[in-house]
């Protein structure tokens, strides 16, 4: 509520080292927020040394400053996704898979049982210039990824795509798109097939035939690929969809 005061065993949870593992924050996002309370000078040192050893920041005390610090986990959050962003997906994996097993013993279970396909799930986004931060905790991983993991599978979100399309017309788009959509295909491919399911429905094919001119289409390719997102994910939000 925005009152400053101690942090309290009996009120805050996150008084207590437990209640980082019980989350699963990472260790070293959780040491390296602590170095940002202990010590003004590390956020900049951090920006400077991005990919640096923590170790090798000299810590002075005397930057804790006279009021003491503030406990921000939105700050710490925002540490967390980097640290779990730089991971290896089998490091994820491994990591992930350690939590589960005190944490969410079945989730810890379905890992072990499906470890290749479980790694593949984790390698989307991963790496590379193009690092997906939309975990901030291990235990956010069985309900952000449910959709990947059948027996934990369930609709969180209601669709908030536009209403361009009819229900009748979203049937039948969802019944094309699983006729065309099949094989190893590459990137190119299947948004190729999309955008012919697209026109059929006087969608422009892609969004800049649409800005062009877009008084001759009802909306633009994007739709079908939002509407297949969520009959798939059961989220308005998701990795790449066709990773996914």
């Amino acid at each position: 509520n925005g009152n400053k005061r101690k942090l309290s065993k009996r009120k805050d949870p996150e008084a207590s080292v437990d209640y980082y593992n019980t989350v699963g924050y990472p260790e070293s996002a959780v040491i390296e927020y602590l170095m940002n309370l202990a010590d003004s000078r590390f956020e900049s040192w951090r920006m400077e040394n991005i990919d640096a050893d923590i170790s090798s920041f000299k810590l002075n005390p005397s930057g804790l400053g006279g009021g003491g610090p503030l406990f921000d986990e939105i700050k710490l959050r925002d540490i967390s996704k980097n640290h779990l962003a730089k991971m290896t997906a089998e490091e994820f994996y491994n990591r992930m898979y350690l939590w589960s097993q005190e944490y969410q013993k079945t989730f810890a279970s379905f890992l072990g049982n499906n470890k290749d396909y479980a790694i593949k799930v984790f390698a989307i986004e991963r790496g590379g210039d193009s690092q997906r931060r939309d975990i901030a905790s291990f235990s956010e991983v069985p309900s952000e990824y449910n959709f990947f993991f059948d027996p934990h599978f369930s609709v969180t979100d209601k669709f908030t795509g536009k209403n361009i399309l009819k229900e009748d017309e979203l049937r039948i788009i969802a019944n094309e798109l699983l006729a065309v959509c099949k094989g190893n295909m590459d990137h190119a491919e299947w948004f190729g097939k999309m955008q012919v399911v697209a026109t059929k429905f006087d969608l422009a094919p892609n969004l800049k035939s649409f800005k062009e001119n877009p008084s001759s289409f009802r909306g633009q390719v994007g739709e079908i690929a939002q509407f297949l997102r969520y009959i798939l994910t059961g989220k308005n939000k998701s990795p790449d969809l066709y990773q996914v």
